[in-house]
Order: C-alpha cells, then sequence, then structure tokens
C-alpha cells in the first residue's frame, strides 16, 4: 500500500509541477474552466476544468442546457450535492471528487491484477496507467476517474463473486458514461466463466441477475430525458452539436474512420491539429493491435470489455478523444505490464510517457485541445 500512496503522489505532484510549467505558454482562450475571466482570476484551480470540463461545472452549477444532456448526470450531481453540502467552489469539489476516485481506483485495481498475475505486474500496471500522456484528465473535472474507480471495483467485485456490488458498481458506472453499459456483457461472460465452477450451488445459478442492475443508470437517465425533453436517446443525437464530424444520428463502421483519417493526413497541412490527429489515430490502432496481441495473455472478459471500450466511440464517426478515454481501459496497462518483459526497459517507457505527460498537461492547462 505504501508503494501505491507514493506513486499517486509523485503522479499528483507532476500534474501540478507541469501546470505551474505551462504558465510559461500562452493561452487559447475559447474553452477555459469558469469562463475567461474566472481562469485567469485563478488560473490554479480553473485550468483543471477546461473543454468539457465547463460543462459538467456548468450543469453542476446551473442544470442541464441546450446539447449539454451529452454528459451523463451522476459526476455533475455528485458535485453539486457535495459543493452544497460543504459550501465550498463546486470547480474544487470536481477536482477533489476526481482525485479521490482515481486514488481508490488504483488500488482496486492493484488487488484485481494480483488475483491473477504476481505483485510486480500489478505495480506496473499502475505504473504506466498513471503516466500514460493523458492520465491528467484523472486528476481534472471530467467523468474519467469517477467511472474508472466503478467499473474496476465492478470487475474486481465480479473477481470476488460478489454479484450484487458487481451490479452496484456497473449500474453507477452507466449512469456516469454511455459505455458503462458496456460492463454488462462482459460480467455476464465473466459470471459464465465462474459459473462452471460452482454449477451444484443452487443460489448462484440466480445471482446472475444482479447483473441486470448495470442497465439501471442508463436507463433511469433515458427515461428523464424522456420526461423532459421528449427523446431518450438525446444524450446520442446531441453529439454532432460538439462538432469534429461527430455522428449524432447514425453509426460510423471502424474502416470509414481509418479511411477518413488517412485522408485528413494526406490533405491537412502540417500543424498543430495535424499533430493531434497524427495522435489519435495512432494511439487508437496501437490500442487495438494490443488488444489482439494480447488476447491470450487475459480473462476473455477483460478483452471483451477493452474491444467494446474502443470500439464504441469509433461508431460517431471519428477517434475524437481517444487517447483521453483509453484511459480507463484498465486491460490495456495490464497487458503493457505483461509484454514488456525487460525491466529497463519499463523504466525507460515509464520516463518517456512521464515526459509526454508533462507536456500534455502544460498545453491542456493552458487551453490547447489534447483529447
Amino acid at each position: 500500500m505504501k508503494k501505491i500512496i507514493t506513486v499517486f503522489i509523485v503522479w499528483r505532484v507532476l500534474i501540478t509541477f507541469a501546470m505551474v510549467l505551462g504558465l510559461m505558454l500562452p493561452v487559447k482562450t475559447m474553452f477555459l474552466g469558469g469562463g475567461a475571466e474566472k481562469y485567469f482570476d485563478n488560473p490554479l484551480l480553473y485550468a483543471w476544468a477546461n473543454f468539457d470540463g465547463v460543462h459538467y461545472w456548468s450543469i453542476a452549477y446551473v442544470g442541464y442546457r441546450q446539447f449539454e444532456q451529452a454528459f451523463f448526470p451522476l459526476y455533475p450531481l455528485l458535485i453539486n450535492l457535495i459543493s452544497g453540502f460543504v459550501g465550498i467552489n463546486s470547480v474544487l469539489v470536481g477536482i477533489i471528487i476526481s482525485n479521490a476516485c482515481i486514488f481508490v481506483a488504483i488500488i482496486f485495481l492493484y488487488k484485481l491484477v494480483k488475483i491473477d498475475f504476481k505483485e510486480k505486474i500489478a505495480f506496473w500496471t499502475i505504473i504506466f496507467l498513471l503516466v500514460v500522456p493523458t492520465s491528467f484528465y484523472f486528476g481534472s473535472v471530467y467523468t474519467e476517474s469517477l467511472f474508472f474507480v466503478l467499473s474496476v471495483a465492478s470487475f474486481y467485485f465480479a473477481r470476488k463473486q460478489n454479484w450484487f456490488l458487481a451490479g452496484i458498481c456497473g449500474m453507477f458506472a452507466s449512469a456516469t458514461r454511455i459505455v458503462g453499459i458496456l460492463l454488462f456483457p462482459a460480467l455476464i461472460l465473466e459470471y459464465w466463466l465462474s459459473y462452471k465452477h460452482n454449477k451444484k450451488n443452487l443460489l448462484y445459478k440466480i445471482k446472475w441477475l444482479s447483473l441486470a442492475l448495470i442497465p439501471c443508470g442508463l436507463l433511469v437517465y433515458m427515461y428523464w430525458l424522456n420526461k423532459n425533453y421528449q427523446d431518450p436517446f438525446y444524450f446520442f443525437h446531441a453529439q454532432s452539436a460538439f462538432g469534429a464530424g461527430r455522428s449524432g444520428g447514425s453509426f460510423i463502421l471502424f474502416p470509414q474512420v481509418v479511411f477518413r483519417y488517412v485522408k485528413i493526413l494526406t490533405t491537412l497541412s502540417f500543424g498543430y491539429q495535424y499533430v493531434i490527429s497524427s495522435i489519435e489515430l495512432i494511439l487508437s490502432l496501437s490500442s487495438f493491435v494490443l488488444i489482439f496481441l494480447g488476447r491470450n495473455k487475459l480473462r476473455i472478459s477483460y478483452i471483451l470489455y477493452a474491444f467494446l471500450l474502443l470500439v464504441t466511440p469509433t461508431l460517431t464517426g471519428t477517434f475524437l478523444s481517444m487517447p483521453r478515454f483509453i484511459v480507463t481501459v484498465f486491460p490495456l496497462f495490464i497487458l503493457l505490464a505483461i509484454i514488456i518483459k525487460n525491466d529497463n526497459f519499463k523504466k525507460i517507457i515509464a520516463v518517456g510517457m512521464a515526459l509526454l505527460l508533462i507536456i500534455a498537461t502544460m498545453f491542456y492547462t493552458r487551453g490547447y485541445w489534447i483529447a
């Protein structure tokens, strides 16, 4: 546990250092946390609420506005409840929630990995997770940390055959992000894997019903959307309002998305947007390749969950934000810890990723689009 606490503190110091270092960069003012006035008044606080953080902060503070229904309700609801109860700045509350969640999440992940692997693999899994260049979102006013702790805890409880708690965590995950629903097929598969060892237990045969709780978070939100906006799928239909070619009315197949990015990179002039598009394509394809290469190294339920998490966002026709979405795909980091055998090579990769994390954090906190 001391190692985990130390790694968490080092990570938090690292991204804070990067934010302070980023003050040297010029600011892009379009999507600053709390608006330009609040940001310039206290950049050390509001920098962690840039881009989508603006929407979560706004929803928590004033409720849903047009098209913000694309953002699921649990995280801003928690911000609203806690900030109202303790009477402190809602952005600060969001930051506290996110940091608390990622701390608890890495403990769950460490314990989850140790079920199947040695402590060394579990430790390196945590290292790779926290040095991934977009891990700063875990400390920002974003849903990454809350979703991550709920999804990892759901898997952990499933592995411990506590199906009720697995279902509860899954339910809250599907109220946090749409992809929380993907826990349902993955944990149904996990139940089937464990069922063959519990066939004679009559009570165990019905325990899978607890997993039916998982879709309830999404269903409750859909009910609320239908009641208030007459559209239970408003969270999907609102996607196109956020630009970048994201589809809000139909699904786009993966090969079409790849072709679109190839076309972008062969026609776009080199610049910041070219670099971002390249990163989105490279990281997306690399993640799929890693899952394919590691398909026999992890439980099939983990592989299924990782694949579904990776492919679902692409159905809107873009790899936009994939470098951010990847941080919640925990099987990727287990596979990195397994596949990279040499400890010195692991250290070199971790240092390189940490340097990229510093650079990415600097740009994000000054209003530059990262993911």
